[in-house]
């Protein structure tokens, strides 16, 4: 379908065709935040990173101020310490399904 979309000229139906694809592969839908493809976190958890953040100096690593609402957000706020995150999802997951 990409293909024959390609070779037509249909740009809008080329990346409809695309974002399929990626929900396909990914088992979410477009839509969806980026921070459920993380082991064990379900749409009911996504409210410790918007709790986490609300709080006052708790979004301050490296600089970063702001929601966290996608990975590329996650990785900003936790600058590579797993300490910070673990403080962010701790009430709701185990030490063991943290390290995952």
């Amino acid at each position: 379908m990409l293909d024959v979309a390609a070779n037509e000229g249909w740009l809008v139906t080329a990346l409809s065709i695309c974002n399929l694809v990626q929900m396909i592969v990914q088992g979410r839908w477009l839509h969806d935040s980026s921070l459920l493809t993380l082991p064990h976190v379900e749409q009911q958890h996504l409210y410790l990173f918007r709790k986490w953040a609300s709080k006052k100096g708790r979004s301050g690593a490296e600089g970063f101020c702001g929601l966290v609402e996608g990975l590329p957000e996650l990785i900003a706020a936790c600058s590579g310490k797993e300490s910070v995150f673990s403080a962010i999802v701790s009430q709701e997951f185990h030490h063991s399904q943290i390290l995952q």
